[in-house]
């Protein structure tokens, strides 16, 4: 067998022209390829677009036709409006147990007192502050009374005959002793 040089020259165009012809064959089909799944994608969303068309159809129809519908679309209406109710009723659940997470509002004052009222029998006794002075529970005033104008200590209304209640050891200190700067009430008394 010779080596024919010619015969190399053609396989060498042959192979190329086969090699074009696969690369021009795959390019269409890249192409196609493409073209194909552009198409799927084009037609995935005309899909949609007809559910949507058929959905507002279809609610169109319902609420014009639904009390008057018959054969099939009596009972496709029928079940639509038990659908409906039935998330309604979901709905109102949720609503309900949502609620449940909201803060109780603020009680009124006057309803708690009323509240109270009814609840518990309540007694209210006021009482006096005792005298700043001497202490006395029913004091109308003192020194401090009178710098406030208010009527004289109690030590004051004590009578003559009856020894002060700073004389007496059995009677608590006087406002002299408990204040030393100040003299006591019944020094007053004493030098009228």
């Amino acid at each position: 067998m010779a080596f024919n040089l010619e015969n190399v020259k053609n396989l060498f165009n042959t192979l190329k022209e086969k090699g074009t012809e696969v690369a021009s064959v795959a390019a269409d089909k890249t192409k196609d390829a493409a073209r194909i799944a552009r198409l799927t994608v084009d037609m995935g969303t005309e899909k949609e677009n007809l559910k949507k068309a058929y959905l507002e159809l279809g609610k169109a129809f319902y609420e014009e036709k639904k009390d008057f519908a018959e054969g099939l679309f009596a009972q496709l209406c029928e079940e639509v409006t038990a659908v409906t109710e039935r998330i309604g009723a979901m709905q109102r659940e949720i609503d309900g147990l949502k609620d449940g997470f909201k803060p109780a509002p603020e009680p009124d004052f006057e309803e708690v007192v009323a509240s109270a009222e009814d609840e518990a029998d309540i007694t209210v006794e006021i009482t006096e502050d005792p005298c700043e002075c001497c202490e006395q529970p029913s004091c109308d005033g003192c020194e401090i009374a009178e710098k406030k104008g208010e009527e004289p200590c109690c030590c004051e209304e004590t009578p003559a005959e009856e020894p002060c209640c700073c004389e007496d050891k059995k009677e608590e200190p006087c406002c002299a002793e408990e204040k030393p700067e100040e003299p006591c009430c019944c020094e007053d008394k004493k030098e009228e």
